[in-house]
């Protein structure tokens, strides 16, 4: 058992859970239907599966796995047969985090697009290529324009250029404390992927430097952004 803290949809009938238990996170892959998986997010559940440590790299310098699911936290990996909701955590976060992503996929399934205009447009606002086609994002890549489909420090610079375009013509304090607040909510959409936090976290600095009447530098917060990163966890 453990509380479910990320739900991705690979397709339309495959997920992936990320599942805090007391031996540490496990990513969970569950190959049926679901109508609101979102809704899990923050929950407790009971789950059934076959349990296995994640493959390492077969040759060097070739890509780890296990050492990629370090870098999120992750130990183990789970084929989940089957769950059972027992209750909902009492962490406020984690009930922050589920009605933004499902304010998220309301907003997503009230455009009716397409599979592919939905996939390119879901990398695009929050970096999610799960339901991207490939051909498209192979396009991407070979233009050398795949860095759009990253949320990073090109989505949250131009979120940082329209506060500060109100900002200077209104100078009102709330609106700091608005852009603040809406920086936290697209992050918690875009889940918070280390490029995220590091734009997010340069942002807070230069917005705290300018209320401190304090000199920004970038080379000094991006290294404060990188050491605070790597103390939370080494393998990022």
């Amino acid at each position: 058992s453990g509380i479910v803290t990320e739900v991705e949809q690979k397709d339309l009938s495959a997920y992936q859970f990320v599942i805090e238990t007391d031996d540490g996170k496990i990513l969970g892959s569950y190959y049926q239907k679901l109508n609101t998986p979102w809704s899990l997010i923050g929950t407790q559940i009971t789950f059934r599966g076959a349990l296995s440590a994640p493959a390492k790299a077969g040759n060097p310098r070739t890509f780890d796995y296990s050492r990629y699911l370090l870098s999120k936290g992750i130990l183990y990996t789970c084929a989940i047969e089957s769950f059972a909701v027992q209750e909902t955590s009492s962490s406020l976060y984690l009930r922050i985090k589920r009605t933004i992503v499902e304010k998220r996929e309301t907003y997503m399934r009230s455009l009716l697009l397409d599979k592919t205009a939905e996939g390119l447009l879901r990398g695009l606002l929050f970096g999610d290529k799960h339901q991207m086609d490939e051909t498209v994002y192979d396009a991407f890549r070979k233009n050398g324009t795949a860095h759009v489909l990253a949320v990073s420090g090109l989505h949250v610079g131009m979120l940082y250029s329209i506060y500060r375009w109100i900002y200077d013509r209104w100078k009102r304090r709330w609106l700091t404390t608005a852009f603040l607040c809406f920086l936290f909510i697209y992050g918690t959409a875009s889940l918070w992927s280390p490029s995220v936090t590091r734009a997010v976290g340069l942002i807070v600095l230069v917005v705290l430097g300018r209320m401190l009447h304090r000199r920004y530098d970038l080379l000094t917060a991006l290294s404060a952004m990188a050491l605070a990163a790597v103390l939370k966890n080494p393998y990022i």
